[in-house]
């Protein structure tokens, strides 16, 4: 008993002899602590947000993919398709879209 009040006596004059500066260094401290926290977590909102847009990106992918094979294939592979080609142009720009998307959410989850 006599150690357990001895170290609380200790606490207590620790706590005695904080100045204002160091309640001022505590109360920073503390702040850029919930800062950092609140970064975090909107990093992590922002991962989130791009991880589902890469699945839909690449959903929408797939699926002009197999629009341009139907529309080669009704007019011919060699014909010049208005739709082939917007389709084709399209998904090019998704895919390009995509791979922006995960180098972006490669450098968000290293903060993360």
């Amino acid at each position: 008993m006599g150690q357990i009040q001895d170290e609380s006596q200790l606490i207590n004059s620790f706590s005695a002899q904080r100045g204002p500066s160091q309640d001022r260094d505590r109360r920073l401290a503390e702040k850029i602590d919930r800062r950092n926290q609140a970064g975090i977590v909107e990093a992590r909102r922002r991962i989130a947000q791009m991880e589902a847009t890469i699945v839909s990106f690449e959903k929408t992918v797939r699926d002009l993919e197999s629009w341009i094979q139907s529309e080669q294939s009704r007019t011919g592979v060699h014909a010049d398709s208005t739709l082939a080609s917007s389709l084709t142009q399209r998904r090019d720009t998704l895919m390009r879209s995509i791979e922006e998307l995960k180098r972006n959410l490669a450098e968000t989850r290293s903060y993360a």
